[in-house]
């Protein structure tokens, strides 16, 4: 079988570059409140309107308002938004040396479910998004992952077809879902794992694309994320999803495809920023 000639890199942000800790943001909003952080959590995670806050249909000063109603805390938009934030790990993941040598030979893009606060203080924060010209979030197009929408928007962004896609998530759902539209998905698991799966489908970085057939070195920083001690808000491990599958998912009709993921269970995933 012919080895497919990938152009688009797409990667997920929330723990795929940049580490996420909710426990950290649940700490900062309970601050002065009866309420315990795991009790804050449940009470987003469960609010009617998560869904429209990451969909774009409440803009930052409503959620603030609509969220600090809800939990009876005094917060101005500026203590609510640095509170917010605490979620976001100021080390990333992924380096911006791997990241920098991958753009030079595939066009790279960024899709993820996520909201208006949390990408304003990500990209005048990190660098490394620099390197994603195309940034596809869900509070911008008005539709989250795993709809298939969110992922066309994604490829006509870079003008790729399916086929020659890469997609990167740590939720195996979302890779599944991007498998099931054509595209390449892989489950990241950590850094190293990345670089592994990458080559295992003939992806180049670190030499250009004109000396593949040059044997150059590679260097690249892994940065393993940090154990969090605060068990209660950590999502469970994701299952990894062979990238043999690629192949018969790719073909299957897409609500069958996606159908083991959420039969007889609710769509709403673990929400996570970025």
């Amino acid at each position: 079988m012919a080895v497919p000639k990938f152009r688009a890199i797409i990667f997920d942000v929330g723990r795929v570059l940049i580490r996420v800790d909710i426990s950290r943001a649940m700490d900062g909003l309970a601050a002065g409140l009866s309420l315990t952080p795991r009790e804050v959590w449940s009470a987003i995670e469960n609010d009617p309107h998560w869904i429209d806050w990451q969909e774009g249909r409440f803009s930052p000063r409503d959620w603030h308002v609509h969220l600090t109603k809800r939990l009876g805390a005094s917060l101005t938009f500026e203590q609510f938004s640095e509170a917010w934030n605490l979620a976001l790990d100021p080390n990333p993941i992924l380096s911006e040396s791997f990241l920098e040598k991958l753009s030079k030979n595939y066009r790279l893009a960024l899709l993820s479910n996520t909201d208006a606060i949390h990408m304003s203080n990500e990209e005048a924060r990190f660098p490394l998004f620099r390197f994603f010209p195309s940034r596809i979030y869900s509070y911008r197009v008005g539709v989250r992952k795993p709809d298939p929408v969110i992922y066309r928007q994604a490829l006509q962004a870079w003008n790729a077809r399916a086929e020659e896609a890469v997609y990167i998530d740590d939720v195996a759902a979302n890779a599944v879902a991007a498998r099931c539209l054509g595209m390449t998905g892989i489950v990241f698991l950590s850094p190293e794992r990345l670089q592994s799966d990458l080559r295992s489908l003939g992806i180049r970085f670190g030499c250009s694309l004109a000396k593949q057939k040059i044997r150059c070195s590679l260097s690249v920083r892994v940065n393993f994320p940090r154990t969090s001690t605060a068990s209660s808000f950590r999502r469970p491990p994701q299952p990894s999803i062979p990238l043999s599958l690629t192949t018969s998912l790719a073909h299957s009709p897409l609500a069958s495809c996606m159908q083991p993921f959420f039969s007889g269970r609710s769509t709403r995933q673990f929400p996570k920023p970025g």
